[in-house]
């Protein structure tokens, strides 16, 4: 990101990348390396957990760190502009949480990390299903968790957002 200084009224450079350093880009899966590191084992996961649960028909994945050559301009301008279709066309959304340990800490769920990024508010609103996975992909039992007239409703007391309310058909 660029900022203009207001007394000096020069730019300067910085990071909006916020992503983990152990994260998983693009290179990383296409061309096969760091393949011991968090990230793809992440990745790996993923595709373990979705096999695993079953999913079906659930074939392809699609993993916002490492599906987008962010080195390409045009393609991650795209992307950016098709996020919020993206994640309302897909059958499910796993939201994974590194942050909460176990599916029942309840308390480390309302504090995640990952309530506080910004863009993660579509990965919220634009799914038809949303599934809160911990940290050793254990499925997120929420109390607040309600089904109603083929409505999904979830609600989740969070820092800074104080209540979240999914709403899509299932």
């Amino acid at each position: 990101m660029r900022l203009l200084h207001v007394d000096s009224l020069d730019f300067t450079e910085f990071q909006d990348d916020q992503r983990s350093p152990s994260e998983t880009a693009f290179q990383d899966v296409q061309n096969r390396r760091n393949m011991d590191g968090g990230g793809y084992r992440k990745v790996e996961a993923f595709a373990a957990y979705v096999r695993e649960q079953h999913l079906a028909p659930i074939k392809w994945l699609w993993v916002d760190t490492c599906c987008i050559n962010k080195y390409s301009a045009a393609e991650l301008s795209k992307a950016i502009n098709s996020m919020f279709d993206w994640y309302h066309d897909a059958k499910l959304c796993l939201a994974y949480l590194a942050d909460v340990e176990t599916a029942e800490d309840r308390s480390s769920f309302e504090k995640s990390d990952w309530f506080k990024r910004g863009w993660k508010l579509q990965e919220l609103l634009a799914p038809q299903v949303v599934l809160f996975v911990a940290r050793q992909w254990q499925r997120a039992a929420l109390e607040d968790m309600e089904h109603r007239s083929g409505d999904h409703v979830a609600a989740a007391s969070v820092s800074a957002v104080s209540t979240i309310l999914m709403l899509g058909k299932m």
